[in-house]
Parts: C-alpha cells; sequence; structure tokens
C-alpha cells in the first residue's frame, strides 16, 4: 500500500473559480456592444478617448538593484530592476561603449490564461523595443566596457503593458543613476476609423472593431522620437493626428515620472 504524500495539499473536490465572487468593476451596459465608445462618446470605464488611466509610480522599492520602480495603474502592476553597471560577461571583448541589454517577462498569473512558456515571442518583441528605445537615452559611452541589465517582470497585464514597461525601466534607470540625456515616456493607444482610444486596457486591444495599434517612446526634453511601433495600415494624416495624441499622452505620463523621481528617497544622504 503506498504512503501518502503528507506535503501535498490536496484541495477541495468541488472547487470554483474565483471570478464567480467578485462584482464586476464597471457596467458593462453603459458601452453598446456594437462600438468601442458609448453615445456620449466615453468607454467602458467612463474615460474620454484622449485620457490616460491614474498612474502610481515608486522608485526605489528593489534593495538588492542598483535601481527599480514599481508601477501600478488599473489593472496592471509591474516591477522593473536595473542591475549595473558591471563588467562586460565577454571579458575578452573589448567594448568603446557600454551594452544596455533588457528582459521582459509575464509572470505566470499575470494573464487570465496562465502562462506556460517561459520566453514567449510577445516578450521577446516587447524587450527588443524597450531595449531599443532606452539606448537612445542613455549615454553607454559613459561605461566602456560595462553593461547594464535591465528586468521587468509584469505582475498583472490590463493592456498598454509596453508603455508602462518603458516608463517604468526609464524610472529605474534614473534612480541607479545611469547617465541619461533625457527620460523616456511611452504611450500607446488603439484606432480604427472613426475613433481612437489613448492608454487602451485589456479589452479595448482586443476589441472587434479596433484594427490597429500605435505605441511610442518620447524623450520629452530633446522633444525627440526614439522609437515608433504601429500595427494596421492608416492614411499620413490620420497617421500625423495619432502620433501627437500619443505625444501628448507621453507629457502627461512624464508629469508623473518627474515626480516620482522628486519623491525618491536619496540613498547617499541615507548611507
Amino acid at each position: 500500500m503506498p504512503l501518502p504524500d503528507n506535503r501535498r495539499i490536496n484541495g477541495p473536490r468541488e472547487t470554483y473559480q474565483i471570478t464567480s465572487f467578485l462584482t464586476p468593476q464597471h457596467n458593462d451596459a453603459d458601452v453598446p456592444s456594437t462600438g468601442i465608445v458609448n453615445d456620449k462618446g466615453l468607454r467602458k470605464d467612463t474615460r474620454r478617448t484622449d485620457e490616460v488611466r491614474p498612474i502610481y509610480l515608486k522608485a526605489g522599492v528593489v534593495q538588492s538593484a542598483n535601481g527599480s520602480a514599481y508601477l501600478e495603474t488599473s489593472g496592471t502592476k509591474l516591477t522593473c530592476a536595473v542591475y549595473g553597471p558591471r563588467d562586460y560577461a565577454k571579458r575578452h571583448q573589448f567594448r568603446s561603449s557600454g551594452k544596455l541589454t533588457c528582459s521582459l517577462t509575464f509572470a505566470p498569473f499575470s494573464k487570465p490564461q496562465r502562462f506556460t512558456e517561459i520566453r514567449d515571442s510577445l516578450s521577446t518583441e516587447y524587450s527588443n523595443f524597450i531595449a531599443d528605445s532606452l539606448m537612445s537615452a542613455v549615454c553607454l559611452d559613459a561605461y566602456p566596457k560595462s553593461q547594464i541589465d535591465v528586468y521587468v517582470n509584469v505582475l498583472e497585464d490590463n493592456g498598454n503593458t509596453l508603455s508602462y514597461a518603458i516608463t517604468a525601466a526609464s524610472v529605474a534607470l534614473a534612480d541607479a543613476g545611469i547617465e541619461m540625456v533625457d527620460l523616456v515616456t511611452s504611450s500607446s493607444l488603439v484606432f480604427n476609423d472613426d475613433v481612437f482610444c489613448l492608454d487602451p486596457d485589456s479589452s479595448e486591444q482586443k476589441h472587434k472593431d479596433v484594427y490597429g495599434k500605435m505605441s511610442i517612446a518620447y524623450l520629452p526634453s530633446l522633444n525627440k522620437i526614439s522609437c515608433l511601433l504601429q500595427d494596421g495600415a492608416v492614411e499620413v494624416e490620420r497617421s500625423i493626428e495619432l502620433v501627437n495624441t500619443c505625444l501628448e499622452g507621453c507629457l502627461r505620463v512624464h508629469d508623473v515620472m518627474k515626480e516620482c523621481l522628486l519623491k525618491a528617497p536619496n540613498t547617499d544622504e541615507e548611507s
């Protein structure tokens, strides 16, 4: 007779999904099923189409990292940790400038469907875009033979994860004391022929009426776009309008970033 496994925690025979006991945050009747906004031009969460979600941003949350940041908004939570500058991994190769690497991962519980793959194509695409966006601001020439590693962990995903990851990574780099020419802020939107939605949540990104998405990484002090990612065809005039809308969203996020860094603890004074 096999011995019982006392270390295994056996759940009850009858289980229920936790969503059965949760009350909806918004009334689905506010938005008709045929459109992404209602008759008043409001979205499902009562935001206007050009309105971003409230953001909570804090720096210096990971003590073991050189710099870190935590970002939380409606249904989206992520952390970012920066390690470096440290010796380049391939010491036999000389680099006159530093190297910046980025890795974004989704927690298994970050989405309604459990993540089984450790490294999927979406994480790889986001990681490359974040690295390209940050390299335009980081002074890599000041760190020869060194590398700076950025790690982003998405705890909960409710849309616009890429833009929030860039924002948190930029704050974490500043918290680590990395030399930068400017902070990198980011914003995204989804669109169709009639309407756009700035800072979309997951339901808006998957809406049947949406056929395009745009993400922008922006250097506000230099007034330069470091990276732009667009899915879906659109006319030139419409594209310019969408870019300007994204830039307005970037400026709003930039104010939150500056306030966060001003409130961040000064590690030099504490030591």
